[in-house]
């Protein structure tokens, strides 16, 4: 199985840390090391919580009680981040295996911004009278420099660029210098906006890059500022900061001999820091704009859907199909722009290269080698993802057929997995644990054992399979992919559980991918199969507790609280809980008392009351007691059964070890007191 966090048992401890406040969001700053995360403002109820006092299970009751509902993608991933960053006691690598879903702005870096060496100066530099007056006009002031000297971007030659008479080794040498130039002051003024905005500045110091040796701060302390004007007006102070900087030297005598190369590289710097596919000074602005949780799906989307989402339904809301396609149309202004613009350095600059590479003199050939190397890598490395978005728009119609064709598949000989073992497994699975041995040897008998190799489909979503599978050995993924591109994890399965088996009796689309996460070994029932068990008169009982076992899971699958789960996961919950038939008239539980068990009503119909007062009845598909699971509380009402009804009833302690086992399916159960108006028990 997946990771496993037994979550009733870990009590995440919070360091020593400071807390700075913003508008949205909370920067959480170790006391020592002055490290930094920043979090949702709504997060902040958890970190007061992380006192090694309570289990993450006692977190969640808590937070129910004071806030009447409960994020388990909250508390994972607050506590995931806080452990990365190294902010929890003893707990950095607990949740290395959980996939968390990132905005665009933590993205992973591009390899073009990420360090091969750095040294940190000052930790924290404070300004005591910060003032958003003389941010606004520092920023004015910055903005009035690229405007009205705009002039010293018309008049550049790209044919001059890195030229020079004195060879290529003076001009790799130049190269360095600029940009160190140019990423120093950028580094410089942002630290200059952030004192005056903020009064703090974190993590000053030297980072050394392949191009480049240069200052470097850590510009979260931005995230606490309760203003979002100021906010969002560093974001594009920040970004066009190269630009700006070319400006103001530009203006300086001793420079223009060089502004020619001064302006190609600011202007390739500004591209590299605002490219839309990785964490960049573009992502981070339009976080700026649009800090919530829907911008989650902005990157699969600008990756997957963006020219297909012009002609159908993503799924989402008017309000994000316009950020979507507001993203998608800034990403393809910096891929057109960007485009056009590196095509130009290549033709105006590498045929000097080539000159020099062939007939310069060794040290001048060797340092326009390494200025093409730089050159092509900064414009591959770019284009990559440009490439990949068109390839993913182009293919993704065809994703699923060349699922199909990529599958490996042997049929195993009997001698490595008998027949017996088989049957042995199938008893344990309660979809088959009530069959006779004929009727598990009969649909052994007409079945095949098969394996496929790690990273290999076994169910597609979308697929019109009618086949069932039961996993003898090894692990499966179950993940979703959703219409806007994101692809979420949801669980992963060991051996013994079955998958597909809602089409022995529906004939509708799989709803999610199942992947084999190791090699697997697998029994392959064919849909015929099981339309034998049915005809044959020796095994209609059999088929008829299948039939009815499936239906039980199909209605725990119809639950508000499940209603998003693909059905290779409902097996969980219907393993874990019994079924149990009350007659009519019959208190189920009664108003008070404590009782931690979750109830779903799979026939019959069941009155709450609350006093003497019935306030809501509910029938086939509802539940019960869901609030029972995640927080110890008494009952707020009774329930009395109107009618013979059969329940699925699963106990707290099982609950919270499925949980446990799955690490994301906790996370995937967001919010559990928003299906309700009310805990009706």
């Amino acid at each position: 199985m997946a990771n496993t966090i037994k979550l009733d048992q870990l009590r995440p401890s919070l360091k020593a840390c400071n807390l700075y406040e913003g508008d949205k969001t909370i920067v959480v700053e170790d006391v020592e090391s002055k490290a930094q995360i920043v979090l949702p403002k709504e997060n902040a109820p958890i970190l007061e919580l992380l006192t090694g006092e309570y289990s993450i299970k006692d977190i969640s009751a808590e937070l129910y009680h004071s806030h009447g509902q409960v994020s388990f993608h909250s508390i994972i991933t607050t506590i995931k981040l806080l452990g990365e960053a190294h902010l929890l006691e003893g707990m950095d690598h607990k949740f290395d295996a959980v996939q968390e879903e990132k905005s665009p702005h933590e993205q992973k870096a591009s390899i073009l911004n990420r360090a091969l060496f750095e040294l940190k100066l000052i930790n924290k530099l404070s300004f005591k009278w910060p003032h958003d007056v003389v941010f606004f006009a520092m920023a004015c002031a910055l903005g009035a420099v690229l405007i009205f000297n705009y002039q010293a971007f018309l008049g550049l030659n790209l044919s001059r660029f890195l030229k020079s008479p004195l060879g290529y080794d003076e001009a790799l040498l130049r190269l360095f210098v600029m940009s160190s130039l140019l990423m120093s002051m950028k580094s410089f003024l942002q630290g200059t906006l952030l004192l005056f905005s903020t009064g703090s500045l974190y993590g000053a110091g030297v980072k050394l890059y392949p191009y480049s040796l240069s200052l470097s701060i850590n510009d979260n302390s931005l995230y606490s500022h309760p203003k979002k004007s100021v906010i969002i007006s560093y974001g594009i102070c920040s970004a066009l900061l190269y630009l700006i900087c070319f400006s103001g030297l530009s203006m300086v005598p001793a420079i223009r001999p060089y502004r020619h190369d001064l302006g190609v590289l600011a202007i390739l710097l500004t591209f590299i820091e605002m490219n839309p596919y990785r964490r960049s000074d573009l992502t981070k602005l339009f976080y700026f704009f649009y800090a919530e949780n829907q911008l989650k799906n902005i990157m699969p989307y600008l990756k997957n859907c963006t020219l297909a989402g012009l002609w159908k339904d993503t799924g989402a809301k008017i309000s994000d199909e316009i950020r979507y396609v507001t993203y998608s149309v800034l990403a393809i202004g910096w891929a057109i722009g960007f485009s056009l613009f590196s095509f130009e350095i290549i033709f105006k600059s590498f045929p000097g290269l080539f000159y020099q590479i062939q007939l310069g003199q060794p040290q001048s050939k060797y340092s326009a080698m390494i200025i093409m190397g730089l050159l092509t890598f900064i414009t591959g490395y770019l284009l990559v993802d440009l490439f990949h978005t068109l390839l993913k728009n182009i293919l993704s119609p065809l994703v699923l057929p060349l699922m199909k064709l990529g599958q490996r598949t042997k049929v195993y000989k009997h001698e490595d997995i008998t027949a017996e073992t088989v049957k042995v497994n199938l008893k344990n699975h309660m979809l088959f644990n009530q069959f006779k041995e004929e009727a598990l040897e009969f649909l052994i008998a007409h079945s095949t054992i098969k394996t496929k190799k790690k990273g290999s489909h076994l169910i597609l979503q979308g697929d019109e399979g009618r086949d069932v599978y039961f996993l003898i050995d090894g692990s499966v993924d179950v993940t979703v992919r959703e219409k806007t591109g994101r692809t979420k994890h949801i669980v992963n399965l060991g051996k013994n559980t079955v998958f597909g088996e809602m089409a022995i009796f529906e004939k509708t689309k799989r709803t999610a991918n199942v992947t084999a996460s190791d090699d697997i070994v697998y029994l392959e029932m064919p849909e015929n199969v099981f339309g034998l068990l049915m005809n044959d008169e020796q095994f209609k009982d059999d088929f008829d507790k299948l039939q009815k076992r499936v239906e039980i899971s199909q209605f725990v699958a119809s639950a508000n609280l499940f209603k998003d789960f693909p059905p290779e996961v409902m097996n969980l919950f219907v393993e874990a809980g019994d079924l149990v038939l009350f007659p009519a008239g019959h208190n189920i539980v009664d108003e008070g008392e404590k009782d931690k068990t979750f109830y779903l009503l799979i026939k019959g119909k069941v009155d709450i009351i609350k006093g003497q007062d019935k306030v809501a009845e509910l029938g086939q598909g509802d539940f019960f007691g869901e609030v029972a699971l995640i927080a110890n509380v008494p009952r707020t009402a009774s329930v009395k059964t109107l009618e013979d009804s059969l329940f699925l009833y699963i106990e707290d302690k099982k609950f919270w070890n499925i949980l446990s086992e799955n690490i994301e399916l906790a996370m995937y159960i967001e919010s559990v007191g928003r299906h309700r108006l009310g805990e009706a028990a």
